[in-house]
């Protein structure tokens, strides 16, 4: 399944003329398109009209010129969609007849499967009291992280301590010059990963 790219984001009045042109040219050669709409008649004379503009308003540049060219493109850009709309329905999502009219193909992005766990979880010096600095290695595609903490390690009883965006943390609020145990999960699409190897870090005292 194949769904057609229109193709128009950021495209400037003098490069609409050359991309209409050629979706124009390769629907006129392909079997697939007899009854375009718009016409092929009316989708040429549009181009024409944004190319006549174009070439107005660099050679004139006077006010009208380039009112003119904005209504050019505006016409031009109208017509792309509708020829893009019927190549879609002709094509009904079959990327040969779609690629053969000249538009392109919007290309869906690979599933992400699963990620790695966090690793290069440290702790890093503040001044803060009663806080431990947690720091890790960002995870690829993942969306979020579980940071975990507990207060013993044998056996380890974890418990969710907060969920962040960053590759970092401050836990606060701790007993100072007291450890604790953390460890760090990346979630994506997938789902959770299984923890980073834990740390052990005192809080500031």
């Amino acid at each position: 399944m194949a769904t057609l790219k229109l193709g128009l984001e950021d495209v400037s009045a003098l490069d609409l003329v050359p991309y209409a042109q050629g979706i124009h040219d390769a629907m006129q050669l392909a079997p697939h398109f007899p009854a375009p709409v718009p016409s092929f008649a009316v989708f040429q004379a549009t181009i024409n009209a944004l190319m006549v503009a174009n070439a107005a308003a660099i050679s004139e540049g006077g006010r009208s010129d380039f009112q003119a060219k904005r209504i050019a493109l505006s016409e031009l850009r109208h017509q792309v969609k509708r020829m893009g709309a019927y190549v879609s329905l002709v094509a009904d999502d079959d990327e040969s007849i779609i690629l053969s009219s000249g538009f392109g193909v919007r290309r869906k992005a690979a599933p992400v499967g699963e990620l790695e766990r966090p690793s290069g979880l440290i702790s890093r010096l503040t001044r803060t009291t009663g806080r431990v600095d947690l720091d890790w290695a960002v995870v690829p595609s993942a969306k979020m992280y579980n940071v975990y903490m507990c207060t013993s390690g044998d056996p380890f009883n974890w418990q969710l301590l907060s969920t962040t965006t960053k590759s970092r943390y401050n836990a606060n609020d701790l007993v100072c010059g007291t450890y604790y145990w953390f460890a760090v999960t990346a979630i994506g699409t997938a789902g959770e990963t299984s923890k980073s190897e834990p740390l052990r870090a005192m809080a500031a005292a």
